[in-house]
C-alpha cells in the first residue's frame, strides 16, 4: 500500500495502519522542492528513482561546447552547439545555442 494511505482489510475495513510503500504521487509532488540533483523520496523515505529540480540554475557550475567541423581537409566553415552564455546580469543561462562560422 503506498505510503500515507490507509491499509484496508480485504472487507474494505480500516485496519488502522498507514500503508508505507512508494507513494508516486509524494514523488511528482515533491520533484520541485527536492534540492537540484539530489535524490527524491517519498513521505515514507523511499527512493523515487529521480533528482530533484529545485534551483538547478543556482547550481550550474560550469558552460560547454562542441565544435563540429570537417577533418583532414581545409574546411570553410564549422557548426558550434553550446549549452549556456555568460550573460551581462549575471543570471545563469543554460539554453541550447547552435552558431555557424564561416572560416572562409
Amino acid at each position: 500500500v503506498p505510503c500515507g494511505l490507509l491499509v484496508n482489510s480485504s472487507c474494505e475495513v480500516s485496519c488502522e495502519v498507514q500503508g508505507t510503500g512508494l507513494n508516486r504521487l509524494h514523488c511528482i509532488t515533491r520533484t520541485l522542492k527536492t534540492r537540484c540533483g539530489q535524490p527524491v523520496v517519498d513521505e515514507c523515505n523511499n527512493d523515487c528513482g529521480i533528482r530533484g529540480q529545485h534551483k538547478c540554475t543556482e547550481t550550474a557550475v560550469a558552460l560547454g561546447s562542441v565544435r563540429i567541423g570537417s577533418t583532414g581537409l581545409a574546411a570553410s566553415s564549422s557548426f558550434a552547439l553550446g549549452v549556456g552564455r555568460v550573460r551581462s546580469d549575471k543570471l545563469p543561462d543554460n539554453a541550447l545555442y547552435l552558431s555557424h562560422q564561416d572560416v572562409t
